[in-house]
């Protein structure tokens, strides 16, 4: 009979610490069919040119580990920036800039990826041998946005402006689970099956 107790007392500690460790992901994608031509002259973006990005349902601001959006696109036509904004929650939330970058390089496929743990912008562009050059940093920091703005949301919307063609948007969470009443309660049982254990065994010596 102790023997089966210690077994399970094992058991109950190592599904408790595997859950704990279980790593969370998330993968969120907007394409664009056929890719939308964006022509905004205004400082907000179009009614139109807004994308809606759930979020799962267990995000919490406090356990993520990765958090970027990426927007994907081509034939920059303009010296303006490509202007990024944010509605969070439905569309009518507050519209703020989060971030406005010029990529200048014509009608090259780019990439421009807002990293939210470290609230940086990094691009990365097709060269003309059809390589891409990797992301660089881009030194620009992103306003208005942090981890804790998503905090008891299930969607927010994302929304470009100025002169290019859109293709996507990705959005991309990894999140180490927030621990639950059960799990906890599993792993006090566990302790305390254990130390009961050793306690009798201690005495009877």
């Amino acid at each position: 009979m102790k023997k089966v107790l210690v077994i399970l007392s094992v058991a109950i500690l190592m599904f408790s610490f595997s859950d704990l460790a279980f790593a969370l992901t998330w993968d969120y994608e907007i394409d664009a069919i056929p890719n939308v031509s964006i022509n905004n002259d205004n400082l907000a973006p179009d009614s139109s040119n807004w994308y809606q990005l759930n979020l799962p349902i267990w995000y919490n601001s406090d356990y993520v580990t990765a958090f970027w959006i990426k927007l994907y696109g081509s034939n920059d036509d303009s010296g303006n920036t490509i202007d990024i904004w944010r509605k969070l929650g439905d569309a009518s939330a507050e519209a703020k800039k989060i971030v406005g970058f010029d990529v200048n390089n014509n009608t090259r496929p780019f990439i421009l990826m807002m990293d939210l743990m470290t609230r940086d912008l990094f691009y990365n562009y097709k060269k003309s041998d059809g390589t891409w050059t990797g992301y660089v940093d881009t030194t620009l920091n992103l306003s208005n946005i942090t981890l804790e703005n998503f905090d008891s949301l299930s969607s927010f919307l994302i929304g470009y402006a100025c002169h290019f063609t859109y293709d996507k948007t990705q959005l991309h969470i990894e999140q180490t689970p927030a621990p639950e009443p059960s799990t906890m309660l599993l792993l006090g049982s566990g302790l305390i099956g254990l130390a009961g254990y050793g306690r009798k065994k201690f005495f009877k010596k």
